[in-house]
């Protein structure tokens, strides 16, 4: 499942292209079920998240990547879906 995009590649980017990127991610995400690619934590994810904002969003994807250096290396596809909380208890308000 590689991506178009690196952890370390995304990191080179402005602000405003690191929002764009994860906000392109984010709606191809929950535009998945209506291409048949549900999975269980979908639903939960968007009750979970209803108002994300675009800054939020990236909030949550750099404070995961600043926690993983390790996974830099790994597609951004595979970092963003990592950093998502699966559940409403993950603690996203």
């Amino acid at each position: 499942m590689g991506g178009f995009l690196k952890g370390n590649d995304f990191r080179t980017l402005s602000r405003e292209e690191r929002i764009a990127y994860v906000t392109g991610i984010w709606d191809g995400y929950m535009f998945a079920p209506a291409l048949g690619g549900k999975a269980a934590s979908d639903q939960a994810l968007f009750n979970c998240v209803p108002g994300l904002t675009q800054g939020q969003l990236l909030a949550i994807v750099e404070k995961y990547m600043n926690d993983h250096p390790s996974d830099w290396g790994m597609s951004m596809n595979y970092i963003v879906f990592a950093a998502l909380p699966k559940s409403c208890g993950a603690g996203i308000s």
